[in-house]
């Protein structure tokens, strides 16, 4: 419970909601539901949203003026339905490793086999990779592979090569 307090604490701050609603928790969910859930929430707090990749898409876009309601209405939705405390806490090294694992053995070579180069540079080692991702007080740049290529000659790439690794792999 401390670390969904703590999550949305920071939405709030980030989106000044200065005095955010005590919302009773719904139920927990899996990384996995996580978007569907978050689509179907908002569009009953009157934002209709659409799941694209791990996440929500507005179509048409929420007007500039309705940016606060929005910002509410997704701190109300993420208070409802928190993911479970596993997918909030800080990544392991152990999952950081299974992020480069699936970028570098998986996602890269896919993308590269539809025609596309999605390395972003150079790649760096496994262990520079974990430790550049780990320093949460470096203003370095943290490489990853160019995640904005949705679509390549064959079609679209996140429907072909989905650019993130299962939850399963990822959490345990």
């Amino acid at each position: 419970m401390a670390l969904r307090q703590e999550y949305l604490d920071s939405y709030a701050e980030d989106r000044g909601i200065t005095n955010p609603p005590t919302v009773d928790v719904e139920r927990w969910v899996t990384a996995d539901e996580d978007a569907a859930v978050q689509a179907q929430c908002l569009t009953e707090q009157g934002f209709p949203a659409k799941v694209v990749m791990n996440g929500v898409s507005f179509d048409p876009p929420i007007p500039e003026s309705q940016d606060a309601a929005l910002a509410l209405a997704t701190y109300t939705c993420l208070a409802r339905f928190p993911k479970e405390a596993k997918y909030l806490a800080p990544p392991t090294d152990e999952q950081y490793g299974v992020l480069y694992d699936y970028w570098t053995e998986y996602y890269i070579p896919c993308a590269k086999s539809r025609g596309i180069d999605v390395s972003n540079g150079e790649i760096p080692t496994r262990e520079a990779f974990i430790a550049r991702w780990r320093d949460t007080t470096s203003q370095d740049p943290k490489w990853t592979p160019d995640l904005a290529t949705t679509t390549g000659g064959d079609g679209t790439l996140t429907e072909v090569c989905s650019s993130m690794p299962p939850s399963d792999a990822f959490y345990g």
